[in-house]
């Protein structure tokens, strides 16, 4: 392999370093940031044994090596991106549920690893395990060659595809929940609007992943026996994961992002729902932002005028609803405008209805004063109304002069 090849081959490997970079020395990461920051590392470590492979063909004990980590590696990948992809889309820290999907992985590569150590000491590589079958029928009897065999050339490929099937069912599911549409992709491409960094990140990953299908489809030894065709693969996820990579220097941007703010060196500012420009010429707003600013006034009338946050059961998947909109909308308004999240901005405002309700109605008791401003529990409502006000309930009352809740 010449030295043009073996620089194509390497350049996926410096793509999720430089991505994992700069999202890394962002000054504040949340769980989405770290969990980039993993998954582009663990995509480097991957790329790093798949061109060691490359490299070396199937010469060595090395080369054996390399592809029993490949092994473990390029499993734990999919449950990452499945996990980030999720960050984004409910914005909330994941369940004690989702380590559940590595739960596979760990087993593979527990099974995988305990299975080369007992066949490797008798026979030496993997590539003379499957010569020897072809001369030794005995070896191809062994209960631990039939399982390596199995584990290697049937689990191996089917977990392989089965998270790959989730990543793309769950991305394309994602971006039609949240109202990605091929406008919206025109108007991104060619006028320069605005849209979600969700849409962005999901895009990018079902290309990303639907490349590496193809790579796992295609086979390794197709790729060996055909170096031009492996520069070809790399040049194109190299690609892919530099934008990728520039997209996450815009990680933390609430306000969606555009074509230009996409560029190396970019100084373009956020511009959020309703935030006028300080530049003199004035700025055409996306269909992003009028959405977002029609959102805002339908809130405002929910909350003010049917006052719906009375509803105990109201959450914001049926708010969402209300507004004829969806959950990822709905919270990035929120959290833009507002700077809380969906519970904080829902019980500051039956926090402020209470403190009217017990104003006009002072002998109401704790429980009722709850149930009536859309808590659970007098116990959430004490507990919340201290956070937010600084004192309890009884206290703001005598502090007010009136009486005492019973």
């Amino acid at each position: 392999m010449n030295l043009v090849l073996k620089f194509l081959v390497l350049l996926p490997i410096l793509m999720c370093m430089a991505a994992a970079y700069v999202v890394y020395r962002q000054k504040e990461k949340d769980l989405p940031q770290y969990l980039f920051v993993a998954l582009t590392l663990s995509g480097a470590v991957y790329y790093s044994l798949i061109s060691l492979q490359t490299f070396l063909g199937m010469k060595n004990a090395v080369w054996v090596l390399s592809e029993c980590a490949t092994m473990v590696v390029a499993p734990m990948i999919f449950p990452l991106t499945i996990m980030f992809l999720y960050s984004l889309y409910y914005q909330t820290r994941l369940s004690w549920r989702a380590g559940l999907l590595f739960l596979p992985v760990i087993v593979f590569s527990s099974v995988a690893g305990t299975l080369n150590v007992l066949l490797y000491p008798q026979v030496g590589t993997f590539l003379a395990v499957m010569e020897l079958s072809q001369d030794n029928p005995e070896l191809y009897l062994q209960p631990v060659y039939r399982l390596h065999v199995w584990v290697c050339q049937y689990i191996y490929p089917v977990l392989i595809l089965a998270y790959t099937a989730g990543i793309l069912w769950r991305g394309i599911t994602i971006l039609t929940n949240t109202g990605f549409s091929s406008d919206e992709l025109k108007g991104f491409l060619s006028r320069g609007e605005r849209i979600p960094m969700l849409h962005i990140f999901s895009a990018i990953l079902l290309c990303v992943f639907s490349v590496l299908l193809v790579h796992v489809l295609v086979g390794e030894q197709y790729l060996l026996n055909t170096p031009i065709v492996a520069g070809l693969f790399a040049v194109v996820e190299a690609a892919l994961i530099l934008i990728l990579a520039l997209a996450g220097r815009k990680l933390d941007q609430q306000g969606g992002c555009t074509i230009q703010d996409l560029k190396w060196g970019s100084t373009s500012r956020e511009l959020t729902p309703g935030q006028p420009s300080s530049d003199e010429s004035s700025v055409q707003l996306s269909s992003e932002d009028l959405r977002m600013m029609e959102m805002k006034q339908s809130l405002e009338k929910l909350m003010l005028e049917k006052k719906i946050f009375l509803n105990v059961d109201l959450t914001i998947d049926s708010l969402a609803a209300e507004l004829c909109s969806n959950r990822l909308y709905l919270s990035r308004l929120i959290n833009a405008e507002y700077g809380s999240n969906f519970r904080e901005y829902l019980n500051r405002y039956r926090v402020e209805y209470s403190q009217q309700y017990m104003l006009q109605n002072p002998d109401a008791n704790q429980d009722v004063v709850a149930t009536s401003c859309g808590f659970m529990s007098a116990q959430a409502f004490n507990k919340k109304f201290k956070e937010i006000v600084g004192v309890t309930p009884k206290a703001w009352s005598v502090m007010k002069g009136r009486e005492t809740i019973i």
